[in-house]
């Protein structure tokens, strides 16, 4: 275990904020982080998944984006193969988790914002 790269979140859902708590490996007090990325889902000390959300409108107005710059110069059996790479496989991984939360709706507005940039082709 690289003790560097390590650190701990206490999840605390309430709006109480519990510093009270130090973890040591080896002699070493490990940083508490209030988020944290985690197999791909960024996870947050009150899992609300906020910042998970607004990670992914960002990433998917990026490629809302290059969706658009690709459409003049490309088929659209290639920018369908390239939305279900590059948005559908990141709104299907961890739904289960966030798809329920307020920031999801972020989110799906996003993802709307791109099909509906296919319908003009």
């Amino acid at each position: 275990m690289n003790i560097n790269k390590t650190n701990y979140i206490v999840f605390n859902p309430s709006s109480a904020n519990n510093t009270d708590i130090r973890v040591e490996l080896n002699d070493i007090q490990l940083e508490n982080k209030k988020s944290a990325r985690f197999l791909g889902i960024t996870v947050d000390a009150k899992l609300n998944w906020n910042e998970h959300c607004a990670e992914l409108v960002k990433r998917i107005n990026v490629i809302c984006f290059q969706i658009r710059k690709l459409k003049l110069i490309l088929p659209h059996s290639f920018l369908l193969q390239y939305y279900y790479a590059q948005v559908y496989s990141r709104l299907s991984y961890g739904v289960v988790f966030w798809g329920g939360s307020v920031g999801a709706q972020d989110v799906f507005i996003a993802q709307k914002r791109i099909v509906r940039s296919f319908e003009q082709i």
